[in-house]
């Protein structure tokens, strides 16, 4: 990974002499290449003023928090995320030190160990907003395709897990219908139901006609029996 070149450097000296609607422009550059939020964007660029000895002399600035998870971390984890399909933060969170595992038996690692073990040692909650501005700026990742789920008050007559998936036990998991039906709706298509296991991450299919109660149960007696 190239990680020679940092937009902060590049940017900072306009940064510091623009009007305001300049640095809104330069600050929308910096979100798309480093995936930070716009604040502490912001910030970084006033703790580079405060080491620059011409900024310093010429606007002085408060100094904010130290930036925990730079640019190289954030592109580390930028890394794992396409390497797992652009799952969501959650999922990704659990799954990381196994990702980089597999990078280094396959010699396609080569970030250093002091990036490695803040990438190791970030929140859930801060890949989560990490992982949430790369879904913002990849616009493959917003494909969407035809939906046949509808909103429905039956949420609030059935249990559901709202809770993190983190300290699941074997059996609980998550079930989704896929519609099988092309460009179009209309008329009658499969469906697969798809159980997976956050546990074991065991996943087990089965196709039907139509997506109604009679069906799904059946699929569901299937999947348990198998």
């Amino acid at each position: 990974m190239n990680t020679t070149m940092d937009p902060f450097e590049k940017y900072k000296k306009e940064y510091w002499q623009a009007d305001k609607k300049r640095k809104g422009e330069i600050l929308d550059i910096m979100i798309e290449l480093v995936g930070m939020h716009k604040k502490s964007i912001i910030r970084r660029f006033k703790r580079m003023q405060l080491s620059d000895t011409v900024a310093k002399q010429a606007i002085p600035v408060k100094q904010g928090r130290p930036i925990i998870y730079g640019i190289e971390v954030t592109l580390a984890l930028k890394q794992l995320w396409e390497l797992s399909d652009k799952v969501c933060g959650e999922l990704l969170f659990p799954m990381r030190k196994e990702y980089i595992e597999q990078l280094k038996k396959n010699n396609q690692w080569n970030i250093n160990k002091e990036i490695e073990e803040k990438l190791l040692k970030m929140s859930l909650s801060t890949m989560k907003r990490k992982v949430s501005f790369f879904y913002q700026k990849d616009k493959d990742s917003f494909r969407k395709g035809l939906s046949t789920t509808k909103p429905s008050s039956i949420k609030s007559i059935i249990p559901i897990k709202n809770t993190s998936w983190l300290k699941a036990k074997i059996g609980e998991g998550q079930i989704d219908t896929v519609v099988h039906c092309g460009n179009s709706l209309n008329g009658d298509m499969a469906y697969t139901l798809n159980y997976t296991d956050y546990k074991t991450y065991w996943v087990g299919l089965r196709a039907q006609m139509n997506k109604g109660q009679q069906a799904t149960v059946k699929s569901l007696l299937y999947i348990r029996r198998h």
